[in-house]
């Protein structure tokens, strides 16, 4: 079960709902949306927006690393995780 709050947003798009929990810096121009998924039991950040994505294509990698992470809020983004369920 999913506990959303007001902050938070549902959004569906072909059988696929997604929810957003977004950031607290009220600036959304610098910002970046990430997923995060299990792969292989280690929990793994995605890229979702072109943004984030630059910063992988920067690092020469198909995800970010806590440490990317924390490096690109020092830069001054805000990060958004994205979560994907898939319906029926």
């Amino acid at each position: 079960m999913i506990n959303i709050t007001n902050k938070e947003e549902i959004v569906m798009n072909n059988n696929i709902l997604t929810l957003v929990t977004p950031s607290s810096s009220e600036n959304k121009s610098m910002h970046i949306e990430v997923t995060i998924k299990n792969v292989y039991g280690q929990e793994t950040i995605y890229p979702v927006c072109d943004i984030a994505k630059k910063f992988v294509d920067l690092l020469q990698r198909k995800t970010l690393t806590l440490r990317d992470i924390k490096h690109i809020k020092g830069l001054g983004y805000a990060v958004d995780v994205v979560y994907s369920i898939t319906t029926m």
